[in-house]
């Protein structure tokens, strides 16, 4: 019986002892739990011997807090015509922050093919509205710094949409 007490207590430290993670600065969490239990009847002479572990761990992650911004993002020829017709040039005067940039590209959408001509005529049509929305842009340096930062033009931008959080699209050409 004693052998087997030895035995369970070893097997218990060895998993105990080879458990742990490093957890360093990453916001690592570690917990090892381990038991064991050693029982005997006398008449009889029945003995037994048990163990129990267990690990768990919890990691905590960040989130960055700066502008996100992302080039080639995709949308329908729709909302792009949709965009172009909008006059936003009020709302972006009105931006004080920005906290993520979208960034698409009209060219792309011509390049499969799609809705070029739609495009286009709705450019045409809105040359005064894009021409204040390139004003609005030129005059915001919240609106501007974010743009330069993705090496976008306030003249290659021919529509803008803005969203309550202080994220902003822009159509380009």
């Amino acid at each position: 019986m004693k052998r087997k007490l030895t035995l369970a207590t070893a097997s218990l430290f060895a998993f105990a002892a080879l458990s742990p993670a490093l957890a360093q600065d990453a916001g690592v969490g570690v917990g090892v739990g381990a038991g064991a239990g050693v029982g005997a009847d006398a008449p009889g002479v029945s003995a037994g011997a048990g163990t129990n572990a267990g690990a768990g761990a919890n990691v905590g992650t960040t989130a960055d807090q700066g502008v996100t911004g992302a080039i080639g993002a995709t949308a329908d020829v729709g909302a792009a015509v949709t965009a172009i017709g909008n006059d936003s040039s009020a709302q972006i005067g009105t931006m004080t922050e920005v906290s993520s940039v979208n960034v698409v590209k009209l060219s792309d959408m011509s390049a499969n093919g799609e809705g070029s001509a739609e495009v286009q005529s709705a450019v045409s049509a809105n040359a005064e509205n894009i021409a204040a929305l390139q004003a609005a842009i030129d005059a915001n340096a919240a609106v501007k710094a974010e743009l330069d930062a993705q090496d976008v033009e306030a003249s290659d931008v021919v529509a803008a949409e803005t969203e309550a959080d202080g994220s902003l699209t822009v159509y380009v050409q």
